[in-house]
């Protein structure tokens, strides 16, 4: 039994998928040798104790018999000749039945490794990698608390990664008061003794390295594949042929719906399962559900990935080999993070009026909308001189870009097309957690298509032959998928809006609450002995700070 699935999207989900997808059947048939050789050779073992130890039991019993009635020679020579023919015959008789019983699960597992092939063909639109190149320019964080870093390991990927992580040590959280960046906490602060730290990496990076695993375990990757249309092709309805024979009966269950896919160059292929993987403005997904569409948040992000001549002279010392927020104190926050070989990225989060709010800004906007432009070199000035020019020689690249931050429902499974990452949930980049989420979609979806399929080659059961299998239950796998990733999805929704009114905030009173608990957060760090006291304080600043609120807001109303 072959299953084919073609992915829509050669970017890091579709391709965390492929990886996850074969690789679980390498795994597979590696097990499946390995437990046949140890299965082998412990029936072999075995076999040669049980009948050697038999055979010792056997001749001392049989000669003490022998040696009352007859002389120790004929004993011996009797004794000999019978323990030998004895242990021969019991040591075959035991090995054939070991063999035997052992044989058929042997084969049932050959038979369902071979029997449950899997092929991956992947669609990518990009015309080669190295426009991909263009596209993947900068980098980003792989959260062990969003599932980044538990997705690389279950790829095998882990330490590759960490060899090709960019020079950050870890993230910090720093805030601007009077043009000035102080420090609030940096990540070895906290989380020393944390299980696993995150990953930040290039994307492009990620994406090589995820491009030729895929491809070493044999997914067929094409660049230059545009699709244009899809069709699924429906199974014949097995109550509709009730009264018809059984013969046609029987056809109609084992029917099997399948996905035709059609490209840009007049080809067509056909899977028995589609992933979308080609991200927030998904193909697939705007074939499938037109009227889909994502909701624009107030926040829009602009920036660009910066070369500069001294590193020292263009960061301030606390964000040296580390990536993290800097909070302002007009609504924005920048976020920085060192690349290596003197190359920074800048983004910076800017508030959208409200006249302006549903604006959806082009991709390269900063070089024709003057608003914009002003804006953004606006809000540079309070970060003082180091950062000012930085974010202004980001603003005015030739590679500035805007980014939207927005998010919208995750979209369920249709049939037999399931979409992952930013084509299903996309979500807004202020939170980041958009590429762990991306590579947790891949590996988990495959996990459970390739048990699945797995299941199906057995019959359904942990034994079973080719001639056994059954059809894989894909519509109630990628269910199953959606029931289990739409939690996630709506907490990481709702951290990025949680994270925005605390640190893209001007009000007055959310600053106030939002000194206390930096203030707080740096007297924890600096004497940890005292953390009650500070917890005490925390909870003190809280409570005036909604009191405070409460008192502005009573005289507004008067």
């Amino acid at each position: 039994m072959t299953t084919t699935v073609v992915v829509v999207g050669g970017g890091i989900s579709g391709l965390a998928f492929a990886c996850a997808f074969l690789g679980e059947e390498d795994e597979q048939t590696q097990t499946t040798q390995h437990s046949t050789q140890h299965s082998t050779q412990h029936s072999t073992q075995h076999s040669t104790q049980h009948s050697t130890q038999h055979s010792t039991q056997h001749s001392t019993q049989h000669s003490t018999q022998h040696s009352t009635q007859h002389s120790t020679q004929h004993s011996t020579q009797h004794s000999t000749q019978h323990s030998t023919q004895h242990s021969t015959q019991h040591s075959t008789q035991e090995s054939t039945q070991e063999s035997t019983q052992q044989a058929p699960k042997e084969t049932a597992n050959r038979n369902a490794a071979h029997a449950a092939k899997k092929v991956v063909v992947v669609l990518e639109r990009a015309a080669s990698p190295e426009d991909m190149q263009t596209q993947l320019g900068h980098s980003l964080s792989l959260r062990a608390d969003a599932g980044g870093v538990d997705a690389v390991a279950r790829l095998g990927m882990e330490e590759e990664l960490r060899s090709l992580a960019t020079v950050s040590q870890g993230p910090v959280l720093a805030e601007v008061v009077q043009r000035h960046v102080r420090k609030v906490i940096a990540s070895d602060e906290v989380l020393a003794n944390a299980r696993r730290l995150g990953i930040r990496i290039s994307r492009f990076v990620l994406w090589q390295a995820l491009l030729k695993r895929a491809q070493a375990l044999g997914a067929d990757v094409r660049f230059g594949a545009e699709v244009t249309g899809l069709q699924q092709i429906e199974a014949l309805s097995h109550k509709r042929n009730q009264d018809r024979l059984s013969s046609v009966t029987a056809t109609a269950q084992a029917a099997t719906q399948c996905v035709d896919v059609t490209l840009a160059d007049g080809s067509a292929l056909r899977g028995d399962v589609l992933v979308a993987a080609d991200g927030v403005g998904s193909t697939v997904r705007r074939m499938l559900e037109p009227e889909w569409t994502a909701d624009v948040l107030d926040t829009v992000i602009v920036g660009a990935t910066v070369n500069v001549d001294d590193m020292d002279a263009a960061l301030p010392p606390m964000l040296h080999r580390r990536h993290g927020l800097v909070c302002g104190r007009e609504g924005t926050a920048l976020f920085l993070a060192d690349e290596g070989d003197n190359r920074v990225l800048v983004a910076l989060a800017l508030p959208t009026p409200p006249s302006e709010q549903g604006t959806l800004y082009a991709h390269d906007a900063l070089r024709h909308d003057e608003a914009l432009m002003a804006r953004a070199l606006g809000a540079a000035a309070e970060y003082g001189d180091k950062l000012e020019a930085l974010i202004t020689q980001a603003v005015t690249a030739p590679s500035s870009y805007v980014r939207m931050c927005r998010d919208g429902a995750c979209v369920p499974p249709r049939g037999r097309v399931v979409f992952i990452g930013d084509a299903s949930h996309p979500v807004s980049q202020f939170g980041g957690d958009g590429a762990s989420m991306a590579l947790s979609d891949g590996v988990g979806l495959a996990s459970m298509l390739s048990r699945a399929v797995q299941s199906a080659a057995q019959g359904g059961h942990g034994e079973g032959d080719a001639s056994s299998s059954s059809p894989v239950d894909v519509q109630g796998v990628l269910q199953q998928f959606f029931a289990q990733t739409a939690p996630a999805w709506r907490k990481a929704r709702q951290s990025p809006h949680n994270a925005a009114k605390i640190l893209l905030t001007s009000s007055p009173t959310a600053l106030f609450l939002r000194d206390t608990a930096f203030a707080t957060t740096r007297a924890a760090v600096a004497h940890p002995r005292v953390s009650a006291i500070t917890a005490g304080v925390a909870l003190a600043a809280l409570a005036a700070g909604v009191a405070y609120g409460t008192r502005r807001l009573i005289r507004a109303l008067a």
